[in-house]
């Protein structure tokens, strides 16, 4: 496994009486696109929070490039190198495709000089958007790639994605998977949530399978398949899903 970028150890929380997290760890390494799985409930969503600040764990340790790391908000997990692309749409419909990455990578400037700022941008990443179009009229793909887009206008390195493909077309999965690993082989590194297993075994270096908060696998995927992924996520003597 490549040097590691991002470290999480030991992280609990816990809301209200559910225990969301149990000493969970999880290593991401550099140039790698690693799937994090598990049934609803799980903890995925909660540790990738944790990583990029929105929710602060009840105990454990954030290390970043193998430098120890209190993230308190999405602004420092930023500065830090990593974006994140949300489950739900971010984007602010009222607003273009240029306001909106500025908003979230903090630009100032004459609109003029956004609309071509983000034209650059989006051409530089391959990711194609009229960035005059509001945010509001763009297709559901397009709606993605703008996600995508923001995360990483202040130059991540490090990239979440929660469930990317959940509302998107075949083909535009694709797209998009496709993407991620371009992203990967750049130099970046992406952590993919998702539901799919033949995706995660598709597009991932690595694969972490959380169940009721805790690790049950982690390790390359080329040594799992549909079958001892689902396992993993439901435990032994439960009748696996028709997949």
């Amino acid at each position: 496994m490549p040097p590691s970028l991002l470290e999480l150890s030991g992280i609990h929380k816990r809301f209200g009486s559910v225990q969301a997290l149990r000493g969970a760890d999880f290593v991401l390494g550099g140039g790698e696109v690693q799937a994090l799985l598990g049934e609803n409930g799980a903890g995925k969503t909660t540790l990738m929070h944790i990583a990029y600040g929105l929710v602060r764990a009840d105990a454990g340790s954030i290390r970043i490039r193998g430098e120890g790391r209190s993230i308190d908000s999405p602004r420092q997990a930023r500065s830090l190198g990593l974006g994140m692309v949300h489950q739900h749409f971010t984007a602010i419909p009222a607003l273009t495709v240029a306001e909106n990455i500025a908003l979230g990578a903090g630009w100032t400037g004459r609109p003029r000089e956004l609309s071509r700022r983000a034209g650059v941008l989006t051409e530089r990443l391959e990711l194609p958007l009229d960035p005059d179009q509001l945010a509001g009229r763009l297709s559901v793909a397009l709606k993605q790639r703008l996600e995508i887009v923001k995360a990483l206008a202040g130059n991540a390195q490090i990239l979440l994605l929660d469930e990317p493909t959940a509302v998107l077309a075949p083909a535009e999965a694709e797209e998009l998977l496709g993407v991620i690993r371009n992203f990967a082989l750049s130099g970046g590194s992406a952590v993919l949530i998702t539901h799919k297993l033949e995706e995660a075994l598709r597009v991932a270096d690595r694969v972490t399978v959380l169940r009721q908060g805790g690790v049950t696998h982690t390790g390359p995927v080329a040594e799992q398949t549909t079958e001892t992924l689902a396992r993993a996520m439901i435990g032994p003597g439960m009748d696996l899903p028709v997949l």
